[in-house]
Formats: C-alpha cells, sequence, structure tokens
C-alpha cells in the first residue's frame, strides 16, 4: 500500500528550465550573442558542470567581461521569472488527492532547503502537508539518483522505503 507521495521539485511541482534559459538567452542578447535553444536542451538534464553557460559567454565576450555581474543579474531574472509561475498541471489534484487518502507528502530536491520553501510558500503549498527535505548540495545526475529521493521518503515514512510514489 502506498502511504506517501514524493514530488521532486524542480519540473515536477515548478518548471524551472525554461526561466533559467530564458534568462540566460536574454544576457546573451545584451552581449550580442545567442544560447540556441538546442544547445541548452542538450544540457537538461545532465550532470552539473556539462554545460558552463557562464564561461561559455565569457568564451564569447573576452576582455571586460564581469562574471560576478553577469552571474548576479542572471541569477535575479531567473528568480524573477520563476516567481510569476504557479505549479506544474496537475500537481495540485495529486496534493489534493494524496491529503484526501491520507498519504503523507514530501519534497526531494537538489536544491536548497530555502529556495524550494520560498517557492512552496509561494504556490500555496506549504501548508498543504508538504514537507521539505534539504538535500545538501548538487548531486551528479539528481532527476535520477535515488540518493535524492531516499532521504525525504525515509523522513515521511520514519524509513519504509516500499511505501512511496515518487514523481
Amino acid at each position: 500500500m502506498i502511504r506517501a507521495l514524493v514530488f521532486d521539485f524542480d519540473g515536477i511541482i515548478l518548471e524551472t528550465e525554461m526561466p533559467a534559459y530564458t534568462a540566460w538567452s536574454e544576457i546573451y542578447r545584451e552581449h550580442g550573442h545567442e544560447l540556441p535553444l538546442d544547445r541548452w536542451l542538450d544540457y537538461v538534464g545532465r550532470e552539473a558542470g556539462y554545460f558552463d553557460a557562464l564561461g561559455h559567454l565569457e568564451s564569447l565576450v573576452g576582455t571586460g567581461f564581469d562574471r560576478e555581474t553577469v552571474r548576479a543579474r542572471r541569477e535575479r531574472r531567473r528568480s524573477e521569472l520563476l516567481d510569476t509561475l504557479d505549479v506544474m498541471a496537475g500537481i495540485r489534484d495529486y496534493v489534493s488527492q494524496g491529503r484526501r487518502l491520507g498519504l503523507r507528502l514530501g519534497v526531494a530536491s537538489s536544491s536548497s532547503r530555502d529556495y524550494v520553501t520560498r517557492h512552496l510558500v509561494r504556490l500555496g503549498l506549504a501548508d498543504q502537508g508538504f514537507s521539505p527535505h534539504d538535500l545538501l548540495g548538487r548531486h551528479t545526475l539528481a532527476d535520477q539518483a535515488p540518493c535524492l529521493v531516499a532521504p525525504a521518503v525515509e523522513s515521511r515514512l520514519e524509513g519504509d522505503l516500499a511505501h512511496a510514489a515518487t514523481a
């Protein structure tokens, strides 16, 4: 019997790839360059470091490129874009059904606890029984890694991994 639902945050609860791409794309254009969507899509789902958008832009721009200013600008723009988004289609229904069935709800993420919690609160999901689980740092192939889901499941089911469904 399923006793818990654990949702991956980035990509399941909140679609984060397009805001990330859009922010980089805008910054590339500000510097007179393009970031091809196919290059970005090739990067999605791969391990951290596969494509360094900041380093790539720096190599295109050359002298006078201010890494920290560009990085901070990109983070601000990405945050602005993320703050306009609602949850992905169907998530509120899954949460509602899970609560109705008495299931425990959890979130698995390689993102920080502050980031996940801020968005859960903003989206009105923090008071719906979610327990954000900070998974401390980035992991290789995070979206496919059982090491990200297991801690969240264990925290919601006191270690009973056999009775959870993940999305």
